[in-house]
């Protein structure tokens, strides 16, 4: 079906349910459109359908749905990127933080664009942790502006203090080697229960091998070593995850 399309079916769906069903659209809560989001890629129709009124009537979850959902389809990428767009300008951070990575894997454009990617970074980082992550690297590697150490920190603190276990493993290392900070064992160790219990293969590495040997102020246990090298394993089996 082309998008010409979708757009008159669109508006026909909306010009049949009239003006109180078109605010209601535009003023759903996020739980309901993540609802419809679910049931469309089940492949049910009328969720669809749902989601792309609720866009085009100015819905900001709707319009980040939709949008990562085109920037997923080569041919669509200008178009999904529009919507992501238009819902980051409404103060979605789950677009923002979209366009972020978009930016930084030259996806749209066919090269990193680290200055967009800084700009939306900063504008999800108001309610998504990953983002304080990545604004992180970018200050600590100099990309896309000048490198700035006691920046990339603070931004790293903020992403550890938000949950993302990379972070946490970062900060952890910091912590360990005085790096910015003081150095602190039992920071360290704390983060690093932190980013193992959220299933970081390295964390749990950098415990067994701590339970291992009896360093950072830890007891030596070998059957704690030896749990949290299989955990590590499996989680290495199963694939790398930011949070």
């Amino acid at each position: 079906m082309g998008r010409q399309t979708i757009r008159y079916t669109v508006l026909a769906l909306l010009l049949a349910a009239g003006s109180t069903t078109a605010i209601t659209l535009h003023q759903l809560p996020p739980t309901t459109v993540e609802q419809w989001q679910l049931a469309a890629r089940q492949g049910r129709q009328p969720a669809l359908w749902q989601l792309w009124a609720a866009a085009y009537l100015g819905n900001r979850h709707a319009q980040w749905v939709v949008g990562d959902y085109l920037v997923s389809q080569r041919p669509r990428q200008a178009e999904g990127s529009a919507w992501l767009r238009r819902a980051a300008q409404q103060g979605e951070g789950h677009a923002a933080l979209r366009l972020g990575e978009l930016a930084l894997a030259g996806t749209l454009d066919g090269g990193a664009d680290y200055p967009q990617a800084r700009h939306w970074f900063k504008q999800a980082a108001a309610t998504q942790a990953s983002a304080h992550y990545q604004l992180a690297l970018l200050y600590k590697n100099g990309r896309g502006g000048p490198a700035d150490a006691e920046l990339a920190l603070a931004e790293l603190q903020q992403a550890a203090a938000g949950g993302v276990a990379q972070a946490r493993f970062l900060l952890a290392n910091a912590y360990l080697n005085g790096d910015g900070v003081p150095r602190d064992e039992a920071q360290a160790i704390q983060l690093l229960q932190q980013a193992a219990s959220a299933g970081h293969p390295a964390a749990m590495q950098a415990l067994a091998l701590a339970y291992q040997r009896g360093d950072l102020g830890l007891p030596q246990d070998p059957q704690r070593a030896a749990n949290y090298f299989s955990a590590a394993a499996e989680a290495i089996e199963d694939g790398p995850r930011l949070h």
